[in-house]
């Protein structure tokens, strides 16, 4: 058997329906509570609809950040085995030939791109070392 109560109000169906009525009558009164019965279902499917939307588009946006995030992580670890190397790296390729002169001052002859090009090129005396490394010290030094 049916109960006259509905799940989300304390008012019977009937009342309900009286509610939803009221001052009208006979076959009119069913017609208009139909129609305001379908009119709320209409706006509660709009409000679906929108929601889904918006629910939609925020998967949309977490996936392209996710893969974005994955592509970085994939570009920081080959960096750290060495597949691709840092910009400033080939810098560090380069080696300079120094020559010291008297006083123990070292100044720069020649730069080479491999260390074997720069001790091929050595004459005795001087030094071949990578062009990250000066021999005078660091800068600004006494």
């Amino acid at each position: 058997m049916e109960s006259d109560h509905t799940e989300f109000s304390d008012r019977s169906w009937r009342d309900l329906a009286g509610h939803a009525t009221e001052g009208l009558q006979g076959q009119g009164a069913i017609i208009e509570a139909s129609r305001r019965g379908v009119k709320a279902q209409e706006a509660s499917e709009r409000s679906a609809n929108q929601l889904g939307n918006r629910i939609r588009s925020l998967n949309v946006w977490l996936l392209i950040f996710t893969i974005a995030i994955c592509a970085l992580t994939v570009v920081l670890v080959a960096v750290e085995l060495g597949w691709i190397t840092r910009p400033h790296a080939a810098a560090s390729e380069a080696w300079v030939l120094w020559d010291p002169e008297g006083g123990g001052r070292w100044d720069p002859v020649l730069a080479f791109t491999s260390q074997g090009e720069c001790l091929a090129n050595a004459p005795p005396g001087t030094r071949c070392l990578p062009g990250t490394v000066d021999p005078r010290g660091p800068k600004g030094a006494k």
